[in-house]
């Protein structure tokens, strides 16, 4: 899960285009379940930038389905 939304070359180039402060947490947080992971994102960051991060995150997930 982690590869096909943060470490693959298509979402790399999207969180490139987040906020600073979103792309570094979404980066930096290291947990092994996409839930714990979504949780600590939540834990993490303001109410905007959750927003922002939960938005592209579907954003991608959706880019990725449709090219399948």
């Amino acid at each position: 899960w982690r590869h096909s939304v943060v470490e693959c070359t298509m979402p790399k180039c999207i969180w490139a285009l987040a906020t600073k402060e979103v792309a570094e947490q979404v980066v930096l947080t290291q947990e092994i379940k996409a839930r714990d992971w979504i949780f600590s994102l939540i834990d993490k960051l303001p109410h905007c930038e959750l927003m922002e991060a939960l938005v592209t995150l579907w954003a991608i997930w959706h880019a990725q389905k449709k090219a399948i």
